[in-house]
Parts: C-alpha cells; sequence; structure tokens
C-alpha cells in the first residue's frame, strides 16, 4: 500500500462514520411523509413544487368544500431548527398582517389596491412536523417587480 492510501482497517472506520452521519441526519430530519390528506375543513390537492427548492420546506395546496383554495408551507424534522423558528415566525407575522387587513378592510381600498396578503387559516403542530395554512392568491411576488415597482409596492405596504 502507498503512503497515502488508507488500509481496509481505516476504510471500514470511515464506512461507519459516513453510515453514523446518514443515520444521525435522517433521525434530526425526521421521515419525509406525504402532506395529510385534510387539515380543518381543507381537503388535500396536490404537492407543490416550488421552482427553488427552500430548506426543508414542503408545500401543498388544499381546497374547502365551497371551493376556496389553501396554501401549505410545511416543515418536518424531529428537532426545532432555525427553519421550524423560521415557519412560526412566518405564521405570526401573517396572522398579524391578517388581523391588520380584516381591520382596515373598505378603508383607502384604492390606495392598497396592489398591496395584499394571503389571509392566515391556522398553524398546526404535531411530534414531527409544523404546517402553515394560509389563503391560496394569485398574484406575483414582490421579488418579480422592476425596481421602481418594489419600491413604489414597499412605501405603499409602509403606509398601510
Amino acid at each position: 500500500m502507498g503512503m497515502n492510501t488508507p488500509s481496509n482497517k481505516e476504510k471500514g472506520g470511515m464506512v461507519g462514520i459516513v453510515a453514523l452521519v446518514a443515520l444521525v441526519v435522517r433521525y434530526v430530519r425526521g421521515e419525509n411523509r406525504p402532506f395529510p390528506e385534510r387539515i380543518g375543513e381543507y381537503r388535500f390537492i396536490k404537492e407543490f413544487y416550488h421552482p427553488r427548492r427552500v430548506g426543508r420546506y414542503s408545500f401543498a395546496i388544499y381546497i374547502d368544500a365551497s371551493g376556496r383554495k389553501a396554501f401549505a408551507k410545511r416543515w418536518q424534522g424531529w428537532f426545532h431548527d432555525i427553519e421550524y423558528i423560521g415557519l412560526k415566525s412566518d405564521a405570526n407575522v401573517l396572522q398579524i398582517i391578517s388581523k391588520v387587513f380584516a381591520r382596515t378592510r373598505g378603508k383607502d381600498a384604492r390606495m392598497f389596491a396592489d398591496v395584499g396578503a394571503p389571509e392566515y387559516l391556522g398553524f398546526f403542530e404535531d411530534s414531527s412536523s409544523a404546517t402553515l395554512l394560509m389563503e391560496y392568491a394569485e398574484g406575483i411576488l414582490v421579488g418579480q417587480l422592476s425596481a421602481s415597482r418594489r419600491v413604489a409596492a414597499l412605501n405603499r405596504a409602509m403606509a398601510f
């Protein structure tokens, strides 16, 4: 064997370490379970694949009996990591924004016609997942606007 070539004993140790790391990662992340068939009054329609996969989040579309669609953003894992905290924060902010929109509905409607946010529908947790359920809203993301339109939208939102 050459000077830099690991022995069979060393190779076995490396394989054991790799297997242990894979096992720990799987345990920490949890199983990637399918979305539940129902969340509250909403029934699962299909999983939504985001063009750029964001962390460990997964997305789905749900619908209720009246035809109202909902968008689900889900985190899965055994330990509450930074992505879980981010989802929980998203839920808290969306809940506050939904309350503000509900209180101001009808007031200055023309000024804020193109500023909107999906309605908060709920936050659901079990032992290894958390799901934010919000209104499904068609539209474009602020990041897709030109720089000048992005600034104008931000200024209107801040005035809200």
